[in-house]
């Protein structure tokens, strides 16, 4: 079972991974892990031959996996052989608020800068903000990118809405790797 979760930040990627992974004890990838130097919190970023690098020590020789992320922005040959692609996609302003959350809960408020209206915002939650209205074919992480590897790749596409609970998501998955 090769399973790759690709949608916008704050979809809940990650956590569908884990869980798939988790329930039938598999290897999960996370693709953000290959764009940061490891011990550089998140300061220096790894070139395109290091992340490819890190792909390869990840990927070769595994029969199962499940991956939440791409790497088609910089390496489109990237989880070729995967048996399903699965698209989250979530409500604009749920998303943002998770994103938002999130950022609180990992940063604090330090981290953010918030208006006397307690409107908190940072460089990644505005570069989330252009999800969908990235046209940059070079950048990885939009809309435009992951309709692009849909487009590309030559195997099953769920969409699903990211708003279902984990178990339900699981379940839409389990019925198409089923068939």
């Amino acid at each position: 079972m090769k399973i790759q979760i690709i949608g916008a930040s704050a979809t809940g990627k990650t956590t569908l991974a884990e869980y798939i992974a988790n329930k039938h004890n598999i290897k999960w990838i996370d693709t953000d892990s290959y764009y940061w130097k490891a011990g550089t919190n998140q300061t220096i970023r790894n070139t395109v031959a290091e992340k490819i690098a890190l792909y390869h020590q990840d990927i070769d020789n595994l029969e199962d996996y499940v991956v939440a992320g791409s790497t088609y922005s910089w390496y489109k040959e990237g989880f070729a052989d995967v048996d399903l692609l699965v698209f989250l996609y979530l409500d604009e302003n749920t998303r943002m608020q998770r994103l938002i959350e999130r950022e609180l809960a990992r940063h604090g408020k330090a981290g953010l800068a918030c208006d006397e209206n307690g409107n908190c915002t940072n460089d990644f939650i505005e570069w989330c903000r252009k999800y969908y209205t990235n046209l940059d074919p070079n950048e990885g992480g939009t809309y435009l990118a992951h309709t692009n590897e849909i487009n590309s790749k030559q195997v099953p596409v769920l969409k699903l809405d990211a708003s279902l609970s984990t178990e339900e998501k699981y379940n839409e998955i389990m019925k198409i790797l089923k068939r």
